[in-house]
């Protein structure tokens, strides 16, 4: 996995810069909340199709209930799942680095500077994740939404390597 994730690494890397770490999200699911949220929508839309059906009622619009009710509840207990297994993250000694393998539009590389004012974040439980960007899009509370590390091995190590990081940043 190391050195696949080198080797996509690799033209996006300065002259001089050290590859510090690579690692992936920990394997199973694990639900965010606006996982949670969809799933329990996709409940609701499923039983207002069904209850209507156990009584003889049938029309188009219970089918069209049922099926986005179905999306809905698949799209919420695996969409997560799908893309942190197609993660991969890498710490240079001046960037951090979100390596996404898309199978239509292919690999996306996007690298993060650690610089002085890079807020760092460990959060979670074990395994935690590291965060320390935000993204232009919001919450549902219209917080932006952290951009990081999800759920690594390695959190303190490598939450402690980016402190180090960013002191050392000039």
């Amino acid at each position: 996995m190391t050195d696949e994730t080198e080797d996509l690494l690799y033209p996006h890397l300065k002259r001089g810069e050290k590859l510090l770490w690579t690692g992936v999200s920990e394997k199973g699911f694990y639900f965010r909340t606006g996982e949670i949220i969809t799933i329990a929508l996709g409940n609701i839309f499923i039983f207002a199709a069904l209850i209507p059906g156990y009584f003889g009622v049938l029309n188009p619009i219970l089918a069209l209930f049922f099926i986005v009710g179905f999306l809905m509840l698949i799209f919420g207990l695996f969409t997560g799942w799908w893309f942190r297994r197609r993660s991969r993250y890498a710490l240079t000694d001046q960037r951090a680095f979100l390596i996404f393998n898309h199978p239509i539009s292919g690999v996306q590389v996007t690298g993060y500077p650690i610089t002085k004012s890079t807020h760092i974040q460990l959060y979670g439980k074990s395994p935690k994740s590291v965060f320390f960007a935000r993204s232009d899009r919001v919450t549902v509370n219209n917080v932006p939404m952290p951009i990081g590390f999800a759920r690594i091995k390695d959190d303190d190590m490598v939450h402690k390597l980016m402190l180090d990081i960013r002191n050392k940043a000039g």
